[in-house]
Order: structure tokens, then sequence, then C-alpha cells
């Protein structure tokens, strides 16, 4: 059917239609038209990199500011928020290894999040060590054994020995 209010075409339940609760899927704003999500997309500088998914699905797109893909939500960028990564909420790779770089930390292997221990070499002691980038991002990371947080079973051993100690 057609809504005489909006003029899409929708399908609203009978049930719903009878209690008054809506006149259609577009009035109700649980359906978006295609060509405004696009435009809503390209206001917030957005460009879509594949055909609308639906409202709550992530949308893969490229940041105009940035030039990063993301993959947003519509809902999420109609109600206010834009790039995550402009916005600081998502962390590239690029922008991850820089962090550690100046922690003085050398990662090993590619970005594994925010959240998940990544193994790195100490560029100050040689060590592999595990921190995580929103530690070190916060300060609270970085090598565990320059930091005086761990030492090498061979290393304390060594340490009794040269105080005249002999570990049991």
């Amino acid at each position: 059917s057609v809504c005489l209010i909006c003029g899409m075409e929708s399908a609203p339940q009978f049930g719903n239609v009878m209690a008054g609760i809506s006149h259609c899927g577009y009035c109700s704003g649980n359906k978006v038209d295609k060509t405004e999500a696009f435009k809503i997309m390209i206001i917030a500088g957005l460009e879509p990199q594949e055909d609308y998914p639906g409202a709550g699905k992530p949308w893969k797109s490229k940041c105009s500011k940035c030039k990063q893909i993301t993959s947003p939500t519509y809902n999420s960028i109609a109600s206010g928020t834009g790039c995550g990564v402009c916005g600081g909420k998502i962390v590239t790779e690029a922008q991850a290894v820089k962090i550690m770089k100046k922690a003085k930390l050398k990662p090993l292997v590619p970005y594994p999040g925010s959240k998940t221990n990544w193994k790195c070499e100490c560029l100050k002691c040689g060590k592999v060590v595990y921190p995580n980038y929103g530690d070190v991002n916060q300060g609270d990371g970085g090598c565990k054994y320059c930091g005086g947080l761990f030492v090498e079973p061979e290393d304390a051993v060594a340490l009794m020995r040269l105080n005249d100690l002999e570990p049991l």
C-alpha cells in the first residue's frame, strides 16, 4: 500500500494501524529511503562504498576528511555521530604503531585491537613483551621489564648470588 502521509510504499501491520501505533515504516522512522540515507551519509562526510544495507547494519564508507574506510550504521550517523576515526573512537593500525613506537615498543605482529595483548619488542632492553594498545596509550603500559614490574628468573638468581645469597 502507499502511505497517504509520506507517499512511500509501505506494508504496515493491520493491528498496528488499528491501534494507531504507526502509519508506515517510513513515517514511524523504522525504515529509511535509500536516497535519503545516501544524502545523510554524504552530509556527514562519508562516501558509501556499497549499497544501503539497512538502518542498523554496518555500512562500509570512506571518510572524506581522513580517507579511512569505516563501517558505521546509518542510525549512528543519523543520530549525529561522524567518522569513528576522526572522532577518536576507532584507532587505525598506523595510529597504534605510532603510539607504541613512542613508548619504545616495536610491534612484531599486526594490530590486534586496543584491548588485546600485542606482541612487541622493547627497543630499550630487547625483550619480547605483550602490552595492549589501550594501556600504553593511557600511559599505563609498556615494557614490564624496564618498568621494574617483572624480572626473569635467571636474573633474580644472579642478583641473589651477587649479594652472597643462594636461592633455594
